[in-house]
């Protein structure tokens, strides 16, 4: 039983490791992000999370954005063009161009979003990223009117801003643009788009071109690689515009180019983190499911779907105790529907109830188990917490515990019919030292176990009225592996002379060597004097 429970509790702190180290990357890496994001749900368009950035930015508290949807923030001018985008949202990344919103203070900013889907606490959603060209857009009218405001927007832009003619080549940048691609001045005059690009984007960027900006003048938010002079491919976001001359001819094209790297690279350890849980979780030897604080089941393993017949696929998402059918055939709690009740049902249900800290360990016998024969089964339950001791969900793990609660069973059976036993039943080690007792053993020699647990056979036995050779040939039959069965005449403790009637086995090990021996013996006293 010790043996178990440090088994499941081992298991369990590595699983909540696990998980605190996921969520601990998630938090970091969306907390903390510069640019205003959330996470909406994509039924109801209700806002499941908001960074810090989104909370600075837009002026409303978490509290507040988590009790809004998205329409909220949108000017009611916006909404119905808002929902038939939200329609059109299949792709998993998706740029969705400029919007307005409406800040907490009235204020209405120019944002352009990239989306993309996930699946977050099991619901369709979609993880939005925002970018406030409020000022870009003011600054367009500025570079119509001044070259010199121009110039200086131009130069001061963190992203790289670069302007390229109808045939591809480099006309003006600014200096971000120069730092992303490594090339000096003389460098890039030479260059044309296609030189930095990888072959693999030049179809792809060309129906950009012709199939966006073009037609309507701009460009959706693109992602694509540039080279940079060193060889290094890096990812790369863009969004163009076209520019025309006076008589309305199309001149070329302005761009501006941010590196996603770091983006990237969060996006890939997100993936990562949350792949390395979920095969943590499915890979454990004991069957484990996970459920959210809404009891909706987000993680079932192997273990499990083979324990209950039950695939994942068909129980991922599932709430309102149906991850308890497998088990009973019908909908009621789970030991982990107990961690925070001491409700009576949970001591009537379950065996060996044993709460420590904030787990709970019982075990139970499920009928439905094993194809219909049943099993016993070790529970281990246990609340999970992200690294803010925010409470995520909780975890159950199960064990079959079927062949060693047999045994326990088979013991306790023999160990009353021993105890039960009209005839004397002794153990010793090889050496003939004493083990263990039966209460007949006690009655018919009088030794308490106390008085005899670790003494030798001859000490308690020998009445002296043996020959010494009957000793020798006895412990040379049983040394060799022989049962030995006779009459002795042994000494009870009061001195008495009593005549037993005996049979000794060797007991093996797992390699067939002597590890001690059985005694069985009986009170043939009386049948002796008869005899006489």
């Amino acid at each position: 039983m010790k043996a178990n429970q440090t088994n499941n509790t081992t298991d369990r702190k590595a699983v909540e490791a696990a998980l605190r180290e996921s969520e601990d990357k998630y938090r970091f890496l969306f907390a903390n992000n510069p640019q205003p994001m959330w996470i909406y749900d994509l039924e109801t368009l209700a806002f499941l999370e908001v960074n810090q950035a989104a909370v600075n930015h837009y002026g409303y508290t978490s509290e507040e954005f988590l009790s809004m949807t998205i329409k909220d923030i949108r000017p009611r001018k916006d909404i119905d063009a808002l929902l038939k985008n939200v329609e059109h949202s299949h792709e998993i990344y998706r740029h969705s161009g400029e919007w307005r919103h409406v800040k907490k203070n009235g204020e209405i900013i120019h944002v352009e979003i990239t989306s993309h889907a996930i699946t977050f606490n099991d619901r369709k959603a979609r993880h939005v990223m925002i970018s406030d060209i409020s000022d870009f857009k003011q600054s367009e009218k500025a570079l119509i009117k001044s070259e010199e405001k121009y110039r200086k927007l131009h130069q001061s832009m963190v992203d790289g801003f670069a302007y390229i003619d109808m045939k591809g080549k480099i006309r003006e940048y600014n200096d971000s643009f120069k730092r992303l691609l490594g090339y000096n001045d003389e460098e890039l005059s030479l260059l044309s788009l296609n030189d930095f690009t990888p072959e693999k984007w030049h179809d792809f960027e060309q129906k950009i071109i012709h199939e966006q900006i073009l037609v309507r003048g701009y460009s959706d938010i693109y992602e694509k690689e540039y080279k940079k002079k060193d060889g290094i491919l890096f990812p790369v976001e863009i969004h163009a515009f076209l520019l025309k001359n006076d008589a309305g001819e199309n001149e070329g094209m302005w761009a501006i180019v941010r590196d996603i790297t770091e983006r990237k690279q969060a996006e890939k350890e997100l993936v990562e983190s949350r792949q390395q849980l979920l095969d943590i979780i499915d890979f454990l030897p004991d069957a484990t499911f996970v459920v959210d604080n809404e009891k909706k089941v987000i993680a079932w393993n192997k273990a499990m779907e083979e324990m209950t017949g039950v695939q994942k696929r068909d129980m991922i998402g599932k709430g309102n105790h149906e991850y308890s059918i497998p088990f009973y055939g019908k909908k009621q709690k789970q030991l982990l529907d107990f961690l925070d009740t001491d409700d009576q049902e949970l001591t009537n249900r379950y065996s060996d109830v044993v709460r420590k800290e904030l787990s709970l360990h019982a075990e139970i016998f499920i009928p439905l188990l094993n194809n219909g024969k049943g099993a016993y089964i070790s529970v281990l339950g246990a609340p999970l917490f992200n690294s803010d001791g925010e409470r995520m969900g909780s975890i159950e793990t199960i064990r079959d515990v079927t062949d060693r609660k047999k045994t326990e069973e088979a013991l306790v059976k023999l160990n009353k019919a021993i105890n039960n036993s009209g005839e004397a039943i002794f153990l010793t080690d090889r050496e003939g030292i004493f083990t263990f007792v039966n209460p007949a053993f006690h009655s018919l020699y009088g030794f308490p176990p106390e008085e005899i647990i670790g003494k030798t056979t001859p000490r308690v036995f020998k009445s002296g009225l043996m020959d010494k050779l009957v000793y020798e040939n006895f412990w040379m039959n049983l040394l060799e592996g022989n049962e030995v069965r006779g009459e002795w005449s042994n000494r009870r403790v009061n001195g008495a002379i009593i005549d037993i009637e005996s049979s000794a086995t060797p007991i093996m090990d797992g390699e067939q060597n002597i590890i001690g021996f059985l005694g069985i013996q009986r009170d043939i006293t009386e049948r002796k004097q008869a005899e006489q």
